[in-house]
């Protein structure tokens, strides 16, 4: 193969993670660009160091987080060229199987298996390579792009029913920087550039779009009953004004588009 193929390891026991480095070490077409037994640390390094690999314990009993964390935040994020995801794991279900691959796992190795070794998951690995260097370029790209329309139009549909709830009427002009707002804020990795991208989106200032959002929702509330509001509202309002401010509202309902 004429490609350098990058490896960030997420696992907490340190021998194991030893005999990784003994493993790919003296392959020259393996490269680790880091090695974390923490899946908060495990997503920061996948955005910023851009791994072609990350093999993943899905247990991490000793370090910080779980490998299910990683693959939940995985199956949502929007990044070019996702990693290929390899899962180490002691569980035998089928269930968390099946679930793990649903986030987008792409091959797991049960540690319990009588073949089972860092060597072997070495030698599977390259076996495969030159198809993992496809699949990355090609075929990854396409349905990252696919999957990502297809969750917006899910998550506008989710949000037109949830904000039907509480009275806030598509008539009103805040109405889609609200729901833009949502899902942005639901599908960024950085969460302060909401303002500008629908500036650029709709040629407004960030000031008039921010207004608009704001009355949007004090009409709502002024609008709809208190035991609707209260019902179907669980998010911070500020005890000043008696409502949400733009961000509580828009946070609010984007974590709860993970629950729907």
């Amino acid at each position: 193969m004429n490609k350098i193929l990058s490896i960030l390891i997420i696992e907490d026991e340190e021998e194991v993670c030893d005999r990784y480095v003994d493993c790919i070490k003296p392959l020259e077409y393996f490269n680790i660009v880091s090695i974390t037994n923490d899946s908060a640390k495990g997503i920061e390094l996948t955005t910023s160091r851009k791994p072609d690999i990350v093999i993943l314990d899905l247990e991490l009993q000793r370090g910080s987080g779980s490998g299910l964390s990683y693959m939940a935040w995985y199956r949502d994020c929007y990044i070019e060229n996702k990693p290929i995801v390899v899962i180490t794991t002691h569980n035998p279900s089928e269930h968390i199987h099946k679930a793990v691959r649903n986030m987008g796992a792409d091959f797991i190795f049960t540690k319990f298996a009588d073949n089972y070794s860092e060597t072997f998951v070495i030698e599977q690995l390259k076996i495969i390579a030159d198809n993992l260097t496809i699949k990355k370029s090609s075929e990854r790209s396409l349905n990252v792009a696919m999957s990502k329309e297809q969750d917006i139009e899910r998550y506008k549909h989710l949000l037109f029913d949830e904000f039907n709830k509480i009275g806030l009427s598509p008539k009103l002009n805040g109405y889609k920087y609200l729901a833009d707002a949502v899902i942005i804020y639901k599908m960024s990795v950085t969460k302060n550039s909401i303002s500008k991208e629908l500036s650029d989106k709709y040629k407004k200032t960030a000031s008039s779009i921010e207004r608009a959002m704001q009355r949007a929702i004090e009409t709502t509330w002024s609008r709809s009953s208190i035991d609707e509001l209260f019902e179907h509202y669980k998010g911070r309002i500020s005890h000043d004004s008696g409502i949400p401010s733009n961000l509580e509202f828009i946070s609010y309902y984007a974590r709860k588009l993970d629950l729907l």
